[in-house]
């Protein structure tokens, strides 16, 4: 929670949840791994619009899927392990 002080008053700002900013951190690990990977990168040259989504494991929280796709189709995914920091696997449809 943040609260401010306005003229004698004091108001709550902004409330956020401090494991939800955890988790959206270790999301964009996830994230920044998977893009670095050498076959990733390279399936992702010729597209300018993609995005990407991750979501950990429900068997594996230390493993999580990020995939990336542009708004007309999949494009490629990649496993990735957290606690290794490393690309398991990548796949493309």
């Amino acid at each position: 929670m943040r609260v401010e002080c306005d003229g004698g008053r004091f108001y709550v700002d902004r409330t956020f949840h401090p494991l939800a900013l955890e988790a959206e951190q270790v999301r964009r690990h996830a994230q920044d791994l998977a893009y670095i990977a050498e076959a990733v990168g390279r399936v992702l040259e010729p597209y300018d619009d993609w995005r990407a989504f991750a979501e950990p494991q429900t068997s594996d929280l230390n493993r999580w899927t990020v995939s990336f796709a542009t708004p007309e189709q999949a494009i490629v995914t990649a496993l990735i392990d957290l606690k290794a920091g490393r690309v398991l696997e990548v796949e493309t449809p």
